[in-house]
């Protein structure tokens, strides 16, 4: 499997995860975010559509699933590797990191600090169709992830964590803590 192209693996991870559509729902107007039986729909912005595929990419290579601790985990590793000139990524990542810490903190932890040693896709901007034609051992290899390292986290990356963390948090709370605001002035 390692030899198989990533374009292989992502229509693999599409087919496995056929509620995204194809290509991961890029062509879509909409995306759509779940809550339980909650679904609730977001525009799908040009931005975001450019960019999904790296991030499905990123699933492949650190083997997180689509269950939200596999979405909050993959986000948490996406922040601490960093996420390049892509605003679009970053609040999307920071909305679903600061939500993983609160309902997944262990997972949360663990991916921001394996981020901390290997690298980010978002960053190298290699070209769609050449990173689709890499096999997933070559990225695999570029990223970092063939080293099996027991990496003991430093001073320095727990406070990135504490700091990126509650600045995710956050961002991810601003909405409550308006609404609260908002309903003790009426």
């Amino acid at each position: 499997m390692y030899n198989q192209s990533i374009k292989y693996h992502l229509d693999k991870f599409y087919g496995d995860n056929p509620e995204f559509g194809e290509d991961g729902g890029i062509h879509e107007k909409w995306a759509w975010l779940e809550f339980g039986f909650f679904k609730i729909p977001f525009p799908n912005f040009k931005s975001r559509s450019d960019i999904i595929y790296l991030h499905d990419v990123n699933h492949i290579i650190n083997d997180y699933d689509t269950t939200w601790k596999g979405e909050v985990s993959v986000s948490a590793w996406e922040i601490s590797t960093g996420m390049g000139r892509f605003l679009t990524g970053w609040l999307f990542a920071s909305f679903a990191f600061g939500f993983g810490i609160l309902i997944y903190p262990k997972s949360v932890y663990q991916a921001f600090m394996k981020g901390r040693i290997t690298k980010s896709l978002f960053k190298m901007e290699i070209p769609k169709e050449e990173l689709l034609n890499m096999s997933l051992k070559e990225v695999k290899q570029i990223t970092n992830h063939e080293e099996k390292v027991n990496y003991q986290p430093t001073t320095s990356d727990k406070l990135r964590f504490v700091l990126a963390g509650s600045l995710s948090c956050l961002f991810f709370l601003s909405p409550f803590i308006f609404s609260v605001l908002l309903l003790i002035t009426l």
